[in-house]
Order: structure tokens, then C-alpha cells, then sequence
């Protein structure tokens, strides 16, 4: 069926079942109900691909078996599915069956091989879509770009995700890039993140729930909710938060970057003043907020010189990427579970001496205090950054190996973090220079 865009997606059933031989691994079966439109008759999707989340809204089908599906379910399963179906077309199980779908990838594994040279390494036409994807036809600020692809990928443990504070002059291409790859927020309240809940029968989600890719809540300053982030601390940290209310509690899960945007052309104050008028805005409490960032860039960046801009052709870029991650989801998340890359996450970052002594020197408490602890103790989020950095660039690699086993994946953890090392110095480079360009 290729892919469909859905108004509609609701889940109806959970099914795990462990598997011999395959360590810790389950394969999942979720069910949902899925519409084009929400007066359209629905069609019921299983999706064993993990594919579906509660920001999907495209998803790739094929066509499932009715044999295939009923094998998947014992009877009690089955009557458990029924009775949260309500639709005239259905009254029983062989009803039900003749509407079922199964996710598909939506990535061409055949056209991988156009992007990998014959040491099964990414090659030119690689480097080049990505150059696109960051930069479609366009020349950006060489920073910018490094925290653009720093934040790009899809994201697996929230502790490492680069949670980032972009302070830049207008025009410098951030909109349009997380427009492309993740969910832009001009205007929000703390229920807009977390969600709500009323009653037993009352909740709604809000943005963070199931999000995995870059959350950027643009404009800051201009937002009138006081300790913005405060209260997501715990989430930003652990990737999960319980909202409770009416006696009911609603668990919220993700594990997305966290991208805080500022343009503060209109601040007349210091640059000290300017930074730490942004982070006493999003939290009361500066130190804690300190060690949940990853990545500073506040500077007097260049603005985009575009050429010929296409945006049907940055989206199909962007999408190109997303298939591929997404294809390669399981050997991604085996990556980011090992332990050597944990242990690379959990690294400290030795910040330049003359860094450590202006922000010594600052003479407000709040960002001094913000900037110790980032410095301190916001490594892992840095580091998580530069996995990211080398994920983009080995994507094609890490999905070879998905399909073929080659190279074996200790070997790929390996060329991971190695590519990773050489990245973090960077990352670092830009909170130094955005820390001296605050305090000098």
C-alpha cells in the first residue's frame, strides 16, 4: 500500500512475547486503529516494527495474511481485542481480520548500496545528502551547522540527548531546519509539554509524550510562563514523568533533544545579562538546569546566504534520512544500549583553564552557578551530541551492518565512538566560545 497519511491513530492492544535465543530482546505486536480522516472507516495496523508512536502520523503498510494475524493471537487476545472495537463492520474475529495491515519500512534497502563505497563505508553521495539535509542550497553559520547535526538524529536514552540553548541573531536558518526534522512550538504552557490529567477518563498528552525526534520551543524570551522548565528537570534527565491529577496518574515518555531557541536583538543589557535573563526564564532553580544542557551557542553568528532554495526537495532529503534511521532502528538502539558508549557518555569534558576562570569571575550568581554546573556536570548530554554526529555520518554503515551483520556490531561500536571522540571537541569548542562571548 506504500505510505499513508493518517488524521487518526489510536492504539487498541499490547502483545510482548520473549523469544528464545535473542537475549533480551521481545518482539512487540501493537494494534491500532487508524483513520485518513476522522470520519473515514478505520483500517487496524500491527505494527511489529516498533514503528508507531504518538507522533506518527505516516506510516508505510503491506498486506498481512488473515491466517498470519490470526496466528499472532490466542483467544482470550482475541476477545480482548474485540470488545475495544466499535465499528458496524465488525462482529467478529473473522470480520475483523479482513481490515488488518502490518507496518512496513519505508526505506528502499535495495538503493542502500548508492551510498556505501566497496569497504562498505559511507561514500561522497553520503556526505553530500547530508550537507543538503543541514544546509539544502544554502550557506549557514559553520557552528550552527555542527549543532544542527548534533541534535538531527532520532533520539533512544534521554540522559545523553544534547539538550540545547541557541542564542543567535534572526535569520540564521534555525526555523527552517527543526521545521524539517522535528516539532517547532512558537507558544506553550507547561501542559503543552507534559499534559494533563482531570480525571480517570480525562488526560491528554502533551508534546513530550513519545516524542522522539528534537522538540525546539522557539523565541524564549518571548513566552510568558515563568520557570519554563523547571518542573521538566526530572524529565529531562530521565526521559520519563508521572502527571497526575483527579485522583488519575498518566505516565509521559520520550527521549528527544531539547532545543531552546532565543533571538535577543531587542535586549539592550549585557551579553552576561542576555544569557542569564534566558535561563532564570526556564528555571528557578539554575543549577539543576545546568547539568541537563549539552550544548550553549550563543555568539554573533553569521546569518544564511541561501542560493536557490527548494523546499519540496529539503523535505524529501530530510525524509530519505528519516527512512533510513528508522530502518536501522534496532541496530541504533543496540548502539546506544552498549556499554562502551555509555561509558564514553559518562566521560567528564576538561573545559579550557581561561573558561573556568571568567565564569569564576562572574559577578551574577544565578549564571555563575548555571555555568559551573554545566561545565561540571552536563558531559553527558555533550558527548550524546557527538554519538549523534558520528551516527549521521556512519547511518549507511550501521544499516549494512543491520542487514549483512558486517561488520560485527563490537567492531561498530568501536567506529562509533571513535568518530565521536573526534567530534566532542568540537561541541566543546562552541560552549567555550559562547561562554567567553557571555562573560567578556
Amino acid at each position: 500500500m506504500g505510505k499513508i497519511t493518517f488524521e487518526y491513530i489510536r492504539p487498541l492492544f499490547h502483545h510482548v512475547e520473549f523469544k528464545e535465543n535473542m537475549e533480551d530482546y521481545s518482539i512487540s505486536c501493537k494494534i491500532f486503529e487508524c483513520k485518513p480522516t476522522f470520519f473515514s472507516p478505520p483500517i487496524y495496523v500491527i505494527d511489529r516494527k516498533d514503528i508507531i508512536h504518538s507522533r506518527t502520523r505516516q506510516v508505510a503498510l503491506k498486506q498481512i495474511s488473515e491466517k498470519e494475524v490470526s496466528d499472532m493471537f490466542s483467544g482470550d487476545e482475541r476477545k480482548y481485542i474485540l470488545q475495544y472495537i466499535s465499528d458496524p463492520r465488525i462482529d467478529s474475529w473473522s470480520d475483523f481480520v479482513k481490515y488488518v495491515y502490518e507496518t512496513d519500512y519505508s526505506f528502499d534497502v535495495k538503493s542502500l548500496g548508492q551510498y556505501l563505497d566497496e569497504n562498505l563505508m559511507p561514500n561522497q553521495k553520503w556526505n553530500e545528502l547530508i550537507s543538503n539535509l543541514l544546509s539544502y542550497n544554502a550557506k549557514k553559520d559553520a557552528s550552527l551547522l555542527k549543532v544542527f547535526k548534533a541534535t538531527l538524529p532520532r533520539g533512544f536514552i534521554m540522559r545523553f540527548m544534547p539538550h540545547s540553548l541557541l542564542i543567535t541573531p534572526p535569520s540564521c536558518g534555525k526555523t527552517e531546519f527543526y521545521e524539517k526534522i522535528g516539532k517547532r512550538v512558537d507558544k506553550l504552557t507547561r501542559q503543552t509539554l507534559l499534559g494533563s490529567v482531570r480525571w480517570v477518563d480525562e488526560k491528554s498528552t502533551g508534546l513530550f509524550h513519545e516524542q522522539y525526534y528534537p522538540l525546539i520551543v522557539e523565541q524564549v524570551e518571548s513566552q510568558q510562563v515563568e520557570n519554563l522548565a523547571g518542573f521538566l528537570l526530572s524529565f529531562l534527565e530521565l526521559g520519563k514523568s508521572i502527571v497526575s491529577g483527579g485522583g488519575a496518574e498518566m505516565e509521559v515518555k520520550g527521549a528527544c533533544s531539547f532545543i531552546i531557541t532565543s533571538n535577543p536583538t531587542d535586549l539592550t543589557s549585557s551579553r552576561s545579562s542576555v544569557l542569564n535573563t534566558m535561563i532564570t526564564i526556564l528555571s528557578k532553580n539554575t543549577l539543576a538546569l545546568g547539568r541537563r544542557f549539552g550544548i550553549i551557542a550563543f555568539g554573533n553568528y553569521q546569518p544564511v546566504q541561501a542560493s536557490e532554495y527548494d523546499d519540496v526537495a529539503h523535505a524529501s532529503t530530510v525524509e530519505t534520512y528519516r527512512n533510513m534511521e528508522e530502518r536501522a532502528s534496532m541496530t541504533l538502539s543496540q548502539i546506544w544500549n552498549d556499554k562502551k558508549v555509555m561509558e564514553y557518555c559518562f566521560t567528564s569534558i576538561g573545559y579550557d583553564d581561561k573558561v573556568v576562570s571568567l565564569i569564576d569571575k562572574c559577578e551574577i550568581d544565578t549564571l555563575k552557578g548555571f555555568l559551573k554546573t554545566f561545565i561540571r556536570h552536563g558531559y553527558p548530554h555533550t558527548r550524546g551530541g557527538s554519538v549523534n554526529m558520528a551516527i549521521v555520518d556512519l547511518l549507511p554503515r550501521i544499516l549494512s551492518s543491520e542487514l549483512t551483520g558486517l561488520p560485527e556490531k563490537g567492531k561498530l561500536v568501536e567506529e562509533v565512538i571513535e568518530k565521536a571522540s573526534s567530534y566532542v571537541g568540537e561541541l566543546r569548542k562552541i560552549n567555550e566560545d559562547s561562554i567567553t562571548y557571555a562573560l567578556q
